[in-house]
């Protein structure tokens, strides 16, 4: 999903830069209607709206889909560009939980660990926001866990439990007692299916 998400936002800064340069224009314009009228060129100007608007309402429909749209209706800019950032979000949360997937059990013989973070993670992002932002920060703390990363008493306490309660506490002791490692980069992992269009 990430590249859609920068592809949509390539296009939102090219309207938006479009969009100024056609400002400038339809100025130009106006000054030039006090003149001599021969001299304007407000068919190129015509065709230039035409083309910034059906391409405003490409990325419309990409973005939101078309069931908000409306005949020859475009959104305004600003409401694109803060749901895009809306989406961007969204999968912020989601790639903090799929970094699940680089946690695997030291041996084959603790495949039932494995089960129990794979569904959790799919569990994880068929929730509501509030519900994937908490499975993110479980992660992130089952993280520290695993990397052996200097931990106070009390931050330590405090991972084991959360990881206990988020997860399941057969997790949180496997991370504490070496029983889970991180994947060697380049490893295949499993990663969240990418959706045809972009819908929020």
């Amino acid at each position: 999903m990430n590249h859609q998400l920068e592809d949509c936002q390539r296009k939102l800064d090219a309207l938006f830069h479009e969009r100024q340069s056609l400002s400038v224009q339809m100025c130009a314009l106006a000054d030039a209607l006090q003149g001599d009228i021969d001299e304007l060129h407000e068919t190129d100007l015509q065709q230039a709206l035409q083309r910034f608007r059906e391409r405003a309402m490409q990325l419309q429909q990409d973005m939101l889909g078309t069931r908000e749209l409306e005949p020859n209706t475009p959104i305004r800019l600003q409401r694109l560009k803060e749901h895009l950032a809306t989406l961007k979000a969204d999968d912020e949360r989601r790639q903090r939980v799929l970094r699940a997937h680089a946690i695997q059990p030291v041996t084959d013989a603790q495949s039932h660990l494995q089960e129990q973070l794979n569904s959790f993670v799919t569990q994880s992002l068929q929730g509501d926001q509030q519900g994937i932002q908490n499975a993110g920060n479980a992660v992130e703390a089952l993280l520290a866990l695993i990397s052996g990363d200097d931990l106070s008493d009390e931050t330590w306490d405090a991972h084991f439990d959360f990881i206990a309660n988020a997860i399941s506490r057969d997790i949180a002791v496997a991370a504490v007692r070496g029983r889970l490692t991180l994947a060697s980069p380049g490893e295949s992992q499993p990663s969240e299916p990418a959706n045809d269009t972009l819908t929020h």
